[in-house]
């Protein structure tokens, strides 16, 4: 939407959304995700957290941060 709402001004727009990208975050945010064993949410909070573990240490679509630094610099530096 952005892109034709800026084309009239000379604007261009890219969005680049990377998806799972291997770093600490993806570690940091895995462990952060805890509620007392009592809470109704207890479950579907430790499914989340193995998921999101799972899919950061098994998955093929989880992107290095080097990849994707690459495709925002290619991004940028277009000159369309």
């Amino acid at each position: 939407a952005m892109r034709f709402e800026l084309a009239p001004f000379g604007i261009r727009v890219i969005m680049i959304q990377p998806g799972p990208t291997r770093t600490p975050l993806g570690d940091s945010t895995a462990a952060s995700l805890s509620v007392p064993e009592s809470s109704p949410y207890a479950s579907f909070v430790n499914a989340l957290g193995a998921r999101m573990q799972s899919t950061y240490d098994k998955s093929s679509i989880v992107m290095s941060a080097d990849a994707v630094a690459r495709v925002i610099a290619r991004a940028a530096l277009a000159p369309n």
